[in-house]
């Protein structure tokens, strides 16, 4: 039976979530975080797309990615592709690195799109391999450390989310630490 087409979301904000195959993990030492990262950047420049959150975990990846051309499939296939060849040719191996497609879910308020950045940035905490303010691997650090940074090393679009918590960018940081700092009930 052919697959379903994803649905389009009508905020077109979403989701994503990659896999190891087998639950194995996808990411061994730092340079391994650092390509994945630098694939996002060349993924952003090509397809135009929004990035509000990230966390990618020793064997999973969760992206918030808002895609106002609905051009997801090859958004993630690009990414997928690109860190697999990278992955595959540094550890001498051939085959899959991720399982099946991607996951998606559509995102269709801001109440969800909020709870999700703070879901995704509580990734490492609920595995119990780092605190949010310490993993170097999500978009958490950017959200307070992305002005100093410079606008090519910048991965995550935080502006707009920042501007939901206050137009005044400290007041919004701190409602935004606020935020992340709750628990969520899932």
């Amino acid at each position: 039976m052919p697959r379903q087409p994803r649905r389009k979301s009508h905020s077109k904000v979403y989701h994503c979530m990659l896999r190891g195959i087998n639950k194995q993990d996808i990411f061994f030492e730092e340079k391994d975080y650092l390509e994945f990262q630098d694939i996002i950047k060349k993924t952003k420049k090509n397809f135009l797309y929004q990035l509000y959150s990230y966390v990618l975990m020793p064997n999973h990846i969760h992206l918030e990615i808002k895609d106002k051309n609905q051009k997801l499939s090859p958004i993630i296939h690009s990414m997928a592709t690109s860190y697999a060849n990278y992955f595959n040719k540094k550890y001498k191996r051939v085959g899959h690195v991720f399982e099946n497609r991607f996951q998606s879910k559509n995102v269709e308020d801001h109440h969800y799109m909020l709870d999700l950045i703070r879901y995704i940035h509580q990734n490492p905490v609920k595995a119990g391999i780092s605190q949010m303010n310490r993993y170097k691997w999500s978009s958490y650090l950017e959200y307070f450390e992305g002005e100093k940074l410079k606008q090519e090393d910048k991965i995550v679009d935080t502006e707009g989310i920042l501007e939901m918590f206050s137009l005044d960018k400290e007041q919004a940081r701190k409602e935004f630490l606020k935020f992340n700092r709750k628990t969520l009930n899932y």
